[in-house]
């Protein structure tokens, strides 16, 4: 026998902020690059827990994340890894998150907390730390925001991460 569904949204908990930092990146404000590919070659960041008992760096895995582009959609994958030197863990996080051109020009038609240049990302985040360990087999989603360079050039991607709770 099936259980009634009570709601469409599983309930989520706010548990992290992570911020990818980049290399400017220039989208053409004029024209959707249908066929381009983009190289957003990712720099820094950080994974921070919304109760402060995480705050780590993040390194970048590789020099350029290779993003695919066609009309409606730019894919984001981005592979890093920090380390906690409290408990002298390493923590791996990837986003396989996607991007519409839209989102990238500022012209989102939804508008969020973060006003209406955002993005959303899902995320894998590893770890061997015991105290963090549910990250492993957690589902993690979250809206995210572009920041911009005085130049209007894509610097920085920021994202609040929520858990998915079940809700069996």
């Amino acid at each position: 026998m099936y259980q009634k569904m009570t709601s469409i949204v599983p309930p989520l908990d706010y548990v992290l902020d992570v911020r990818a930092e980049m290399k400017p990146v220039k989208i053409s404000q004029n024209s959707t690059p249908q066929g381009k590919s983009y190289y957003f070659q990712f720099i820094g960041g950080y994974i921070r827990s919304t109760n402060g008992e995480l705050d780590i760096p993040l390194q970048p895995t590789f020099d350029d994340a290779f993003l695919p582009a066609d009309a409606d959609v730019v894919s984001l994958r981005v592979t890093a890894v920090g380390y906690d030197q409290k408990s002298g863990d390493y923590f791996q996080a990837r986003n396989n998150g996607f991007l519409s051109l839209s989102d990238v020009k500022g012209e989102a038609n939804s508008i969020s907390e973060y006003g209406n240049s955002n993005c959303t990302g899902n995320f894998t985040i590893q770890t061997g730390n015991k105290e963090w360990a549910w990250l492993n087999t957690s589902v993690l989603v979250g809206p995210g925001r572009f920041g911009y360079d005085e130049n209007g050039d894509i610097v920085w991607v920021e994202y609040k991460v929520f858990r998915v709770r079940s809700t069996w």
